[in-house]
């Protein structure tokens, strides 16, 4: 007996070590049934953000009208009534699904309350092509193609496009009403040119002009008005003919005023060769 026990004993060690060396089978992964039922575990606990992740997941996964239902029912929990409002629509929509059958009347409920607080915004801008976003969220581009659902309240979207400056508006969102708003579009300023600092500006010397230093003029001695000289001019020369002529009629004038007086030598004495002459000239 003991010997034959020996005898099985390496190969008992063998399949030991081969039973460990073999690799674990790989964790089959969850399927979406079993991710809801842990996420509806979490919702009975309070945890809706947690179950809203498994959910999201197994919707993923399979959508089914199950899941879509399970996905608008966390959403009303968590406050998020645009997306319930979609999903159980979604859910609602499959009418001849067993699950949604047996359960209507609780989602038709569901959908009654998250519609008190939806309302819808139809947003009209004077430029077409905006975008008009709530927080991080694009609600759309103008003109709309359908009234946007939107949670009851004053809801600021903001209104961009290109070109144009960007507007905060504020819309008052009634409870299955529809709110209008028309949003006029100003462009933007243009953007004035850069300013240069002084210290980079680049400043050209101009090349020196030459200087031309008159002498004080002299007015010259007989000169014309006009600049000619009077040398030239034929009264000049009448005006100096004349002043000759006068200073030659007024020689011979005075000429032929002088007398000659001869007068006796006292004593007997006469000098040889003639008299003594006295001339007596007037004007002299």
């Amino acid at each position: 007996m003991r010997s034959s026990a020996k005898r099985w004993l390496p190969a008992l060690s063998i399949l030991a070590l081969l039973a460990c060396a073999t690799p674990a089978r790989a964790q089959r992964p969850e399927s979406a049934d079993a991710l809801i039922e842990r996420a509806l575990v979490l919702r009975d606990s309070g945890d809706d953000a947690a179950a809203l992740a498994l959910i999201v997941q197994a919707h993923a996964l399979s959508p089914t009208p199950r899941s879509a239902a399970q996905l608008g029912l966390v959403e009303q929990a968590l406050g998020s009534f645009v997306l319930a409002e979609q999903h159980l629509l979604q859910a609602l929509g499959a009418a001849s699904d067993p699950w949604i059958r047996r359960r209507r009347a609780p989602l038709e409920a569901s959908l009654a309350s998250v519609r008190q607080r939806l309302g819808s915004i139809d947003l009209v801008t004077s430029v077409p092509g905006a975008r008009v976003s709530l927080g991080d969220e694009v609600l759309g581009t103008t003109p709309f193609a359908a009234p946007v659902r939107a949670a009851i309240g004053t809801v600021p979207v903001e209104v961009s496009l290109a070109g144009y400056r960007t507007q905060m508006v504020s819309i008052v969102v009634v409870a299955g009403e529809l709110s209008r708003q028309t949003v006029t579009l100003q462009a933007d300023a243009p953007t004035p040119p850069p300013v240069v600092p002084a210290a980079q500006l680049t400043v050209t010397p101009e090349a020196p002009t030459a200087r031309v230093l008159e002498s004080p003029t002299r007015a010259a001695p007989a000169e014309h008005a006009e600049g000619g000289s009077v040398l030239g001019e034929w009264w000049f020369w009448t005006l100096v003919g004349v002043v000759a002529a006068g200073a030659s009629v007024g020689v011979a004038v005075a000429l032929s005023s002088e007398t000659v007086t001869t007068a006796p030598l006292i004593g007997g004495d006469e000098p040889t060769g003639g008299v003594i002459a006295t001339l007596s000239s007037r004007g002299w």
